[in-house]
C-alpha cells in the first residue's frame, strides 16, 4: 500500500488491488499541533535558561550605583627605586590599595612590584582609601634604575581597579 499525499489535503492510496482511494487527511492537525508543542517546549527552555542569568546580571556588582577608582595625581620615582606616589579615589566608595607595580613601558613588562608600603611613616598591605580623599604612598621596590628612563607606575586596588603614571626616574 502506497501513500500519495497530492492536493487538497487529501491522500490517495492504492490498496492491493491496485485502485485509489481518497481518504481526508489528519496530518494537518497533527502537524500543527506538534509544531504547537515543539515551540512551547522551546519557550520554556529558553526561560528557564534565560531568567537566572537576567537576575545575576541585574544584581551584579555593574550595575550598582557605587563603583570605586583610583587616579594617580603625581609620582616622583628615583633611581634607587623609591617612591612617593599621590593617590586619589574618585569613586563612590573605599579603594582598597593592594600592590604597586613598576613597569616597562617599552618592552610592557614587569620590572618590580610592592605589595607593601607606607602611608603617613605606617607600613601596609592593604590601605583603605576613603572616598573623595588623597593619600601619599611612599616605599621602595628594592632595585636600582636607569637614569632618566621612563617607567609606568601602576596602583592596583584588591577588586583589580587601577590607576597608571608614566614617571622618569631621577637622581
Amino acid at each position: 500500500m502506497w501513500n500519495i499525499p497530492l492536493f487538497n489535503n487529501i491522500i490517495y492510496f492504492m490498496d492491493e488491488t491496485m485502485k485509489y482511494h481518497n481518504v481526508k487527511g489528519l496530518s494537518p492537525i497533527v502537524g500543527i499541533m506538534l509544531l504547537v508543542t515543539i515551540s512551547t517546549i522551546l519557550s520554556v527552555s529558553i526561560y528557564i535558561m534565560l531568567v537566572p542569568s537576567i537576575n545575576n546580571m541585574m544584581n551584579s556588582e555593574y550595575t550598582n550605583q557605587t563603583f570605586e577608582k583610583i587616579k594617580i595625581d603625581s609620582v616622583k620615582l628615583n633611581v634607587d627605586s623609591s617612591f612617593i606616589i599621590v593617590v586619589r579615589n574618585i569613586g563612590d566608595v573605599k579603594a582598597s590599595i593592594d600592590t604597586i607595580y613598576l613597569i616597562d613601558p617599552t618592552t610592557n613588562s614587569l620590572v618590580a612590584y610592592s605589595d607593601t608600603f607606607f602611608v603617613n611613616n605606617e607600613k601596609y598591605d592593604i590601605y583603605f582609601l576613603e572616598s573623595l580623599s588623597v593619600i601619599e604612598i611612599t616605599g621602595s621596590f628594592g632595585i636600582s634604575l636607569t637614569q632618566n628612563k621612563s617607567y609606568e607606575i601602576k596602583v592596583v586596588t584588591k577588586r583589580g581597579n587601577e590607576g597608571t603614571f608614566r614617571v622618569v626616574a631621577t637622581g
